[in-house]
Order: structure tokens, then C-alpha cells, then sequence
């Protein structure tokens, strides 16, 4: 039995699709849709310099380091074991910090992201963000791009870098992956399993601490050797594209992402009582669903397999993946303002729940296939 609009029906949307193509014709979106990043930083064209770019992006300061004092019976007294880490050209403060630890300079960012380049020649610096007033800052480096289903579907490589000056994180890099027709970023790692593709090696971070800054230098050879798995990457998302979506395998999805909420019971009005908390209660699975009827996730119609030749229905395992990411990167944030909005998907995308949930999803999906 394939997903389908209620999640209880017996119709696979593959069925409705074939009796009905202009019901379900894909809804499509005029308007340009844009990543996160792009909404709060700038898109770089790959054409400046790194380092214009980094002025461009207002990323290309120096931080320097201010004593502390208080006021005491006598006058101001400084305090030893502390100082203020301070945005040189505006006087910004932006954290106070141990003797121990050690500042990432944006100079050492900067030279990170030319070496990295220079070993990439088609690869380009898309996205800088200075966030919080230069406490953090955010960045995208495209590696190259490679096709799942056809032309219209095609996956970008990207590395991403983040590092703050205000305790909140160290510095790091992850690799995501990104549907350049809805900007989807569908991570193999991010977020809160940030942690894990540390230990499965297949992301890297450091404190702030002594040899930061010679670290980051040497980080790009590291990387270099990473981007091979974009290819096993692109495999794992094609296997997803070959099989239909069934109602098992959705549900099993569903059960995986809100176990926590689903053992939580649910008062009913109309029983004016409790009762158990079901899939079909929960607003996430009401939207994620409606990406994947409605073809936001995915504008293709269908697709043959390479290795068989055959068509393949476009209802299948990756537009769902598609569907929930679709969710994760564009709909989520309770603020009332965009761009508050924006940052809260950008934090959770890169450090909480919203990098964990795709995660989660790709790996119950590519264990059900």
C-alpha cells in the first residue's frame, strides 16, 4: 500500500496520479526560492575574490583583545583571569573569555577558503553571513554538482564552515547536500548528529583553544579526502528514487521523527478525554504530506531507471525524503518576523533539531529500501 492522502486510505498516490494527471499536476512557484543562507547573508557569484568577498559580506575584521576591570573601594581594579574579545575597526564587543582561550582570526578563515578553492577549480564561495552583529559567521563553498533523476534534478556538493566569537560554538565543517530547484538542504550530516559525523569522521570541529588557527590550515587536505562520498551520496538517493513510497514505509518514517510527541497523549473533544496520540494528529505530517501531493519537492513527472531503462513513478521514497526536507528547510520557525525566522531554521538546520530530523529520515528510509 503506497502513502497516501489521509495515511489510512487504500489509494497510492502513484494510482491518482496516473487517473487523474491534471489533479495532480505539480503546483509550481513563480517566485524565486531561495536557501536560508541566502535570506540572511549575501550570494556571492563565484566571480570575486575570496577576499572581496569577505569585505563584501562585512566578514573581513580583526579581533582583537580588551582588559577587564571593575570598580572597586579604591578605584578600578582589572580582573586577571578575563578579558573582552572586541571587533577592532567598530569597538563591538563580543565576548568575554579565559586567558586560554584562542580567537579564530577571519584572516585564517579566509586563507582557509582560498586553499580549499585552489584545490577545487570549479568550486565557488556562494554564501557569507555575519550573524549576531559579527559574533558568528556562516559560509557555503560549492564543490560541484551531479544529476539523480535527470536535468531538472540536479544535487550540489557543499561544504559549509561555521565558527563563533561568542563561546557558542568552535569552529566546523560539514558537508550538505542541495536540490538547486528548491534549495532543500537534504544534509548527510548537520545538526545535533553534527556530533556523530565527527565520530564516523565525516565532519570536523574544534574548541578555541591553543593551534586552532594552524588547524584550520590544515583542514582542506582533510576535506579534500571527504568529498568522495558525494558519489555514494548520489547512489543512496537514486536507490531512494527507484521504489514507490509504501504506507508502512512512511509510517515507520513518521514514528522515527515524533516518537517523542507520539508518546504523548492527546485530549479529544469530541470523546472529552484523552487518548493516544496519533500520526494523523500532528501538523508536521499534515505539511509534509502536502509537499509531497502537491510536487513542491519535486517538479519532475517521471524518470527512467539507468540500470533498467523503465520509467519510475515519481511517488516514490526520494520525493518523500524531498517532502520532509522541504519542511525542515523552508517551514519551520515561530517568529513573526522572516528574517527571525530564517535564523532560527539556519541555527536549527546547522545545530538542532531540524539537521537531526533529515538525518533521521534518510536513514530510515534507506534501511527500509
Amino acid at each position: 500500500m503506497a502513502f497516501s492522502t489521509g495515511l489510512a486510505a487504500s489509494t497510492s498516490f502513484a494510482n491518482e496520479a496516473k487517473n487523474q494527471p491534471m489533479l495532480w499536476q505539480a503546483k509550481r512557484d513563480d517566485s524565486k526560492v531561495v536557501s536560508n543562507e541566502s535570506i540572511l547573508g549575501f550570494d556571492l557569484s563565484g566571480q570575486e575574490s575570496v577576499r572581496d568577498s569577505f569585505k563584501k559580506a562585512n566578514c573581513d575584521y580583526n579581533i582583537v583583545r580588551r582588559d577587564l576591570f571593575y570598580m572597586g573601594a579604591d578605584g578600578y581594579v582589572q580582573i586577571n583571569d578575563k578579558q573582552t574579545l572586541v571587533r577592532e575597526d567598530t569597538d563591538t564587543r563580543l565576548a568575554e573569555v579565559s586567558k586560554t582561550y584562542r580567537e579564530l582570526q577571519p584572516n585564517s578563515i579566509m586563507n582557509f577558503t582560498e586553499q580549499l578553492l585552489g584545490m577545487y577549480p570549479e568550486g565557488k564561495l556562494t554564501n557569507l553571513i555575519n550573524f549576531n552583529d559579527s559574533k558568528r559567521m556562516y559560509g557555503v563553498i560549492d564543490l560541484g554538482t551531479k544529476e539523480v533523476t535527470g536535468p531538472n534534478d540536479s544535487i550540489s556538493n557543499r561544504l559549509h564552515f561555521f565558527n563563533s566569537n561568542d563561546l557558542s560554538s568552535g569552529f566546523g565543517v560539514f558537508f550538505t547536500t542541495m536540490r538547486l530547484s528548491c534549495c532543500n538542504q537534504m544534509s548527510s550530516f548537520t545538526g545535533r548528529v553534527f556530533r556523530d559525523a565527527k565520530a564516523n569522521q565525516k565532519g570536523l570541529s574544534m574548541k578555541h583553544t591553543q593551534g586552532i588557527n594552524s588547524y584550520v590550515q590544515a583542514l582542506p587536505a582533510i576535506i579534500n579526502r571527504e568529498t568522495n562520498q558525494f558519489n555514494g551520496v548520489i547512489s543512496d538517493l537514486k536507490q531512494l528514487a527507484k521504489v514507490e513510497l509504501s504506507l508502512e514505509q512512511a509510517h515507520k518514517t513518521f514514528k522515527a521523527l515524533y516518537a517523542e510527541k507520539l508518546a504523548t497523549p492527546i485530549y479529544d473533544h469530541k470523546l472529552k478525554d484523552k487518548r493516544d496520540r496519533t500520526i494523523d494528529d500532528l501538523k508536521e505530517v499534515d505539511a509534509i504530506r502536502e509537499h509531497f501531493r502537491s510536487g513542491h519537492a519535486i517538479q519532475q513527472t517521471s524518470f527512467n531507471d539507468e540500470s533498467t531503462g523503465q520509467s519510475v513513478t515519481p511517488y516514490n521514497c526520494y520525493r518523500f525524503l524531498n517532502a520532509i526536507t522541504q519542511f525542515y528547510t523552508h517551514d519551520t520557525g515561530r517568529a513573526n518576523s522572516k528574517i527571525v525566522k530564517t535564523q532560527q531554521r539556519l541555527n536549527s538546520l546547522y545545530h538542532g533539531d531540524n539537521g537531526r530530523a533529515i538525518n533521521k529520515a534518510r536513514e530510515v528510509l534507506l534501511n527500509c529500501v
